[in-house]
């Protein structure tokens, strides 16, 4: 089964709360309303908005002990399930940027985009692992894994766990970069395209 993500349903723009336009606000409001209502469910686990909005803060709090902050980029190779959306989120919750890199992207295109992203951390799935090993990746402070430890590489969960659970408020303004995506690369090299944290 692949991940469910159940957020909420589409709000009419005239109901839109000024602080509910910002890519972080999106659980915090399902939080308020439904904290016990299941956000993901995978084949293995399920997160109410309750536990997913406590992620995502651990995860924000573990990035800025990294010194991860406004503006900076971390990135995702994976097949964007539940793992991929907390850390797009809590990275907002500092005001940093989640570069979602296309799974299907070649070597050599994966190195460009971590490159060019200056990603200080990696979030990858196991079966992306060798698009990665033995390449280096100066600004690459840390990788983790979606799927259990290895002897290199913690888990996302494992690695974000100590950290408390406090959502630190320090996201980004509306027109600040919140998501970076990476253009193909079927005429060239993949081009970063930034879309707004509203």
């Amino acid at each position: 089964m692949s991940t469910q993500i159940i957020l909420a349903p589409a709000v009419p723009a005239d109901q839109l709360r000024p602080h509910d336009t910002l890519l972080g606000d999106t659980l915090r409001r399902q939080v308020r309303e439904r904290p016990d209502a299941v956000a993901f469910e995978t084949a293995t686990r399920s997160w109410t908005f309750r536990e997913a909005d406590a992620d995502a803060n651990r995860i924000a709090q573990g990035l800025s002990s990294l010194g991860v902050g406004h503006g900076d980029r971390v990135a995702g190779l994976t097949r964007h399930g539940a793992e991929s959306a907390l850390l797009m989120v809590g990275a907002s919750r500092i005001g940093a940027v989640c570069a979602a890199l296309n799974w299907r992207l070649a070597p050599p295109e994966v190195a460009h985009v971590l490159n060019d992203s200056q990603a200080r951390l990696l979030l990858v799935d196991r079966e992306f692992l060798p698009a990665i090993d033995g390449k280096d990746f100066p600004a690459l402070q840390l990788t983790l894994l979606t799927d259990g430890d290895d002897d290199q590489r913690p888990s996302l969960s494992g690695w974000s766990q100590p950290f408390d659970a406090v959502d630190p408020k320090r996201d980004g303004g509306p027109e600040d970069t919140g998501l970076q995506l990476y253009s193909s690369g079927t005429t060239g090299l993949p081009m970063g395209i930034g879309l707004s944290s509203r």
